[in-house]
């Protein structure tokens, strides 16, 4: 087992417990571990991609300057309207769709080759606030765990995303991720994220999602606390812990 391998498995299973992570642990386990004080600290998971990390502010610049796409992005035929979580679902032609060598541009297959492409993810600049308030939740008495789904498609992608934390949070932070392509099962009380919809393995989840604000996730908010930005986040947790005692 790799130490990346060895440290994911152990700080998810420090994170979530092994009962949790297979789903066998029952909510009157779960009340005896609170009696017994193994719960006592609020537990916050924390997306990367478009909540730790400015995503879109990444790709945005990327496709100003890659090989595919720069001349096109210069000449104003890309549109970028990001409604849709998908960015490949976000962008249009301006015209007709343009050709390159391998023929007609599909937005599918640019997406792919710009967040796949060696140093993408671990060049993603930070989201505004974002760093500096993860160290305030942990000031302020909170348990913290980045929880994040590295896509599967890239090879470089999960070994990026350490790289980005040791650059921008620390070392001792390293211990604190939880790479998982299933955030469903992973244990916490509050998990912030910009997904308008997580899905997986169990259909209800034990952490309430804090929705991080996002042009395309403001449809069908529901009853979810929004965080609209990290200065916010004190309040938006106070509230939402009042809300579920």
């Amino acid at each position: 087992m790799t130490e990346n391998k060895a440290m994911m498995f152990g700080v998810a299973a420090a994170a979530c417990g092994i009962g949790f992570m297979a789903g066998r642990c029952s909510k009157k386990q779960q009340q005896r571990d609170l009696v017994n004080g193994h719960a006592k600290k609020t537990v916050i998971l924390v997306d990367m991609d478009g909540v730790l990390v400015d995503w879109d502010r990444g790709f945005t610049e990327r496709l100003k300057t890659h090989p595919r796409t720069q001349k096109l992005w210069a000449d104003q035929q890309i549109i970028l309207n990001r409604t849709h979580y998908e960015m490949e679902k976000s962008l249009a032609w301006a015209g007709e769709a343009p050709k390159d060598e391998n023929g007609t541009i599909d937005f599918n297959e640019l997406v792919q080759d710009i967040y796949c492409e060696e140093g993408f993810f671990r060049n993603l600049p930070p989201m505004e606030g974002g760093p500096q308030a993860l160290h305030a939740m942990l000031d302020k008495g909170f348990e913290v765990f980045i929880c994040t789904a590295p896509p599967t498609i890239s090879h470089h992608a999960a070994q990026e995303k350490w790289e980005w934390i040791r650059q921008h949070l620390g070392d001792a932070w390293l211990n604190r991720m939880i790479l998982t392509t299933d955030k469903t099962p992973v244990r916490g009380d509050f998990l912030i994220d910009d997904k308008p919809r997580i899905t997986g393995r169990f259909s209800v989840p034990l952490w309430r999602q804090v929705l991080f604000d996002a042009p395309y996730n403001r449809e069908g908010v529901g009853s979810r606390p929004v965080l609209q930005k990290w200065s916010d986040w004190e309040k938006v947790v106070q509230d939402a812990l009042s809300a579920n005692p």
